[in-house]
C-alpha cells in the first residue's frame, strides 16, 4: 500500500509514523505485527502530496531557467559591444585586455545591470577603434600578453621577408650588411619590420616575383611564377590558374611547397601574416576540413585551374594513389598498378582491392593484358577517382613508351660517344 520494501518499513522513522501497530501471536506459532489501515492511507496521501509539491517546484525552476536562457541577460545599446566584442575588435587576448584595463589604457567602459541579475561592462565602438589605431599603429607597436608583437597591416617581419625572397636568415642578414636590402624599421623594444609594398617592388625588379601573364595556349588561364621557401629549387616553375583566381593573389605570393621530405608537393599561397603556405587548391575549392582532399585530375600539381581540381574523401584519394614502388625494400615485379608476377604459375596476376575486399581478376600471359584488366575493374569500382595504367588508351601508351625508349637509347649512345672521346683524349 505504501510502495516500500520490508527493510524500509522496518526503519525507525516509519515505525514512528506507524505508531498504532500492534504485535500479535500467530495461530501456528511465532509473532506478527499488524498496522492500522487508516494510518497507512493517511501516510500514502501525505507522500503523494509531497511528491506533487516537489514535481511542481522542479517544473517551476526549469521554466525559470528556460526563460532566463531565452531572454538575453544584457541589452547592449547600438554602438556598444560587450567585453568579448571589445576583445574581438581589438584583436587581443583576454589577458591582454585585462592588462590594458589595469594599465589605464581602457577607461571608457559603462556598467549596466542584467534583467536576471548581475552586471556587465559595455564599451563604445568608436572609442575602441580609436584605441586600436593608437595601440596597433605604425608608431606604437603593441606587445601582447603571449609575448608576441602585433605587426600592423602592410608590414612584414623579418622571417616573412625571408619567406618572400626564398632565403634563410643568414643570407638575409648578409644582404643587409652589403646594403642590398633596406634595413627596415626597428620599433622600440620590438622587432624589425619591412614594408610589404617595398619588398614586392624589389622582388619584381629581381625577377623572382614576376606578375601573372596569359597562358600561351589561349585558354584564358594565367601563369604565375612561383617563389617562396623553395624558390632556389623550383627553377622556372609556374602555376596555372583561372582569371577569377587572380583576386585571391592580391597581397600574396605563390610558392612551391613540399611535405613528407619531398614526397608530396603543392602550390602554396603565402601572405605576410601567414608565411607558411596553405595549399592553393584548397583555397580555390573552399575546402577547410581534414575529411576531404583536393586533387589534380591530370596529376600536375602546378595546374590549379578549377576544371582540373576535384574534391575527394580520404578513401577516394587512396583509390587514386600511384603504384607503390616497393615494399620492405624490395622492388615491384610489375610497373603497372594492380599487376604482379607469380613465380609458381609463370603468369601475370591482376587484382584490385575495393572497400577492404580483394578481387582477383585472373592470370595473363601478357603484362599489358593484366594492366588492361585492372583498368576495366577500376573504372567500374572507382569511377572518376580511379588511377588507370592507360588513361589515354593502350595505343597512346605504346607510342609514348616507344618514343621514350628511343630517346633513352639515343642519350645512352651519346654518353658512350662522349666517354670514348674522353678516353681517346
Amino acid at each position: 500500500m505504501l510502495g516500500v520494501s520490508d527493510q524500509t518499513l522496518a526503519n525507525a522513522n516509519w515505525m514512528r509514523w506507524l505508531s498504532g501497530a500492534v504485535c500479535v501471536k500467530k495461530p501456528d506459532g511465532g509473532r506478527c505485527k499488524l498496522y492500522p489501515v487508516s494510518d497507512i492511507e493517511q501516510i500514502a496521501q501525505e507522500r503523494l502530496a509531497a511528491a506533487a509539491a516537489a514535481e511542481a517546484k522542479k517544473r517551476a525552476e526549469e521554466a525559470r531557467l528556460e526563460a532566463r536562457a531565452a531572454a538575453p541577460p544584457f541589452v547592449v545599446s547600438e554602438g556598444f559591444v560587450d567585453r568579448a566584442g571589445a576583445r574581438s575588435l581589438l584583436r587581443i587576448t583576454e589577458r591582454a585586455f585585462t592588462h590594458w584595463i589595469t594599465d589605464g589604457k581602457i577607461t571608457f567602459g559603462t556598467r549596466i545591470h542584467s534583467r536576471v541579475g548581475g552586471r556587465c561592462t559595455i564599451y563604445p565602438v568608436e572609442a575602441l577603434k580609436a584605441l586600436r589605431a593608437q595601440m596597433l599603429g605604425r608608431e606604437n607597436l603593441f606587445k601582447g600578453a603571449a609575448g608576441t608583437f602585433e605587426v600592423p597591416s602592410g608590414w612584414a617581419r623579418r622571417r616573412e621577408a625571408c619567406q618572400m625572397f626564398g632565403v634563410d636568415r643568414p643570407t638575409w642578414d648578409g644582404w643587409v650588411r652589403q646594403g642590398l636590402l633596406p634595413c627596415g624599421e626597428r620599433f622600440e623594444d620590438g622587432p624589425t619590420v619591412y614594408r610589404v609594398e617595398e619588398l614586392k617592388r624589389m622582388l619584381q625588379r629581381a625577377g623572382m616575383l614576376a606578375p601573372p601573364y596569359l597562358h600561351p595556349d589561349g585558354s584564358g588561364a594565367y601563369c604565375v611564377p612561383l617563389c617562396g621557401g623553395n624558390v632556389r629549387d623550383s627553377g622556372q616553375r609556374e602555376a596555372i590558374v583561372d582569371a577569377q583566381t587572380l583576386a585571391l593573389l592580391d597581397g600574396a605570393v605563390l610558392s612551391w611547397e613540399s611535405v613528407n621530405k619531398g614526397q608530396a608537393t603543392f602550390v602554396g599561397l603565402c601572405r605576410p601574416e601567414r608565411p607558411k603556405g596553405v595549399a592553393l587548391r584548397r583555397v580555390i575549392m573552399g575546402v577547410t576540413d581534414g575529411a576531404h582532399q583536393v586533387g589534380h585530375i591530370n596529376g600536375d600539381s602546378l595546374d590549379c585551374r578549377s576544371a582540373n581540381l576535384i574534391v575527394r574523401t580520404i578513401q577516394q584519394r587512396t583509390r587514386h594513389t600511384r603504384k607503390m614502388k616497393g615494399m620492405k625494400g624490395q622492388p615491384c615485379s610489375s610497373r603497372f598498378k594492380g599487376v604482379c608476377w607469380e613465380k609458381w604459375t609463370g603468369k601475370w596476376s591482376a587484382r584490385i582491392v575495393a572497400d577492404g575486399k580483394a578481387y582477383r581478376l585472373g592470370r595473363f600471359g601478357d603484362e599489358l593484358a593484366a594492366a588492361e584488366a585492372y583498368d576495366e575493374a577500376a573504372r567500374e569500382l572507382f569511377g572518376e577517382h580511379a588511377r588507370l595504367n592507360f588513361p589515354d588508351g593502350i595505343d597512346a601508351w605504346l607510342d609514348f613508351d616507344k618514343l621514350s625508349r628511343a630517346e633513352n637509347a639515343e642519350a645512352a649512345r651519346e654518353g658512350d660517344d662522349r666517354e670514348r672521346t674522353r678516353r681517346a683524349a
